[in-house]
């Protein structure tokens, strides 16, 4: 059996006698369900509508809480700012099995939730022996997402989609091997589209050189997207922006003849 779900709110024309007759010629080969449009799917549920769409995972929220017995008191803030985490600590080992059960519920939860997305990434170093330090600190970041369970993404119908991202960096911010974790977010028209923060493979030397790496990786994901969106027929005719921080590493981003010379 196929399930089928199409969004007819957010096509029109001939895309919809083009989908329209695709199903027929379905239905008359396999046995199928048009389910119309999509409200539910592996835990993310969506609400369409005329004129915007949300997507969230707040039931999948509440599914972790209960599982995990965190209806609890709601935290502010994922994680501490300035925290100091390491490999080695001297509290107690944590259950690794609930600690990994733990980290990669969180991780699915990235998928709607890009305001953890830096502290769930942070906290996934120290799977393979977690400490209670550690523990308490994903459990900070469930007592959190307990918070804000009901917000959801939020895509409004727009006649332009105009693509745009930000880049950023923390700056050594592994104390065991002195690495920098970078991140960044895409936007098209009202909401975010694509976002990733992840440590970065070798030790930088300055914070302009990290905001530079960083902003190289965001321009990777800018050239993908733009491909893609000229794929599906929104084509970006102005060149997207990247904000950044670091004046510094703007300048050498800037700098054509600099970064020849460090190239060569």
């Amino acid at each position: 059996m196929i399930l089928l779900y199409v969004d007819d709110l957010l096509i029109t024309g001939n895309n919809i006698v083009l989908i329209q007759d695709c199903i027929s010629k379905l239905k008359a080969t396999f046995e199928m369900i048009d389910l119309g449009l999509l409200h539910f799917y592996l835990g993310m549920q969506v609400y369409q509508y005329k004129d915007c769409t949300y997507f969230s995972q707040s039931k999948y929220i509440s599914d972790i809480l209960q599982k995990f017995g965190m209806e609890c008191k709601h935290a502010a803030i994922p994680v501490t700012p300035g925290i100091t985490l390491s490999l080695n600590s001297n509290s107690q080992l944590a259950d690794a099995t609930v600690y990994r059960q733990l980290i990669g519920s969180l991780l699915y939860l990235t998928i709607s939730r890009l305001d953890i997305a830096f502290a769930v990434n942070l906290m996934a170093c120290f799977m393979q022996k977690p400490y209670v330090k550690h523990f308490n600190v994903v459990k900070q970041i469930l007592r959190y997402v307990a918070g804000i369970r009901n917000l959801a993404l939020k895509y409004d119908k727009l006649p332009s989609f105009v693509l745009s991202g930000f880049s950023d960096f923390d700056y050594g911010g592994d104390r065991d091997h002195r690495k920098s974790t970078f991140a960044y977010v895409f936007s098209i028209g009202s909401g975010a589209i694509s976002w990733a923060s992840k440590k970065q493979s070798t030790t930088a030397l300055s914070t302009t050189e990290v905001e530079y790496r960083a902003m190289s990786v965001a321009t990777q994901e800018a050239i993908w997207l733009r491909h893609l969106l000229k794929e599906i027929g929104y084509e970006q005719v102005h060149p997207s922006q990247i904000s950044s921080d670091n004046q510094s590493a703007i300048a050498l981003a800037k700098n054509h003849v600099s970064i020849r010379e460090q190239s060569m």
